[in-house]
């Protein structure tokens, strides 16, 4: 009796699916083969926060850190990591400082919010989510449509060996 019920636990532990940890570089996939394969960059907005676009496929994408359990984070060097969050708004946040309000993990190879599933690359004026108007030339990575040039993209968390 004891060896069954051991090995049924064994069974559901093993079965059970684990998160990744480790580091990851972020890309988009999308349908749009202008989109698709575009890594993602962090640019700063000043006050310690950087939000995340579309870089062009000339930069090499952010390295990020998933502890495995509910923190993605930037390690900008060896004394600051940024958090990344949706802290409430349309673009993701890379904030320094303690571990804040984490809403972002990395599940099955794709960065989820989990407030959300949707996840767009939008580009256009909007002073109330992009004050210094990098979205005019730079597709911004949101979680919701703001323009009339957004498109729904995957984030694609691919493992690095660093």
């Amino acid at each position: 009796m004891k060896y069954a019920a051991l090995s049924a636990i064994a069974a559901v532990a093993t079965a059970a699916p684990t998160l990744p940890s480790g580091n990851f570089s972020l890309s988009i996939q999308s349908e749009l083969d202008f989109l698709n394969g575009l890594p993602i960059a962090a640019f700063h907005e000043g006050a310690g926060l950087s939000y995340l676009f579309l870089g062009d496929r000339t930069i090499s994408p952010i390295i990020v850190n998933y502890d495995g359990v509910n923190t993605v984070s930037w390690n900008v060097n060896d004394q600051y990591n940024f958090y990344m969050s949706v802290p409430g708004e349309t673009y993701f946040t890379l904030s320094p400082g303690d571990n804040i309000d984490q809403d972002v993990i990395i599940d099955n190879n794709r960065l989820v919010a989990k407030a959300t599933h949707e996840f767009y690359a939008c580009r256009g004026p909007s002073d109330n989510v992009d004050p210094y108007r990098y979205s005019l030339t730079t597709y911004a990575l949101t979680v919701e449509e703001f323009t009339n040039d957004c498109h729904p993209v995957q984030v694609v968390a691919s493992p690095v060996v660093l």
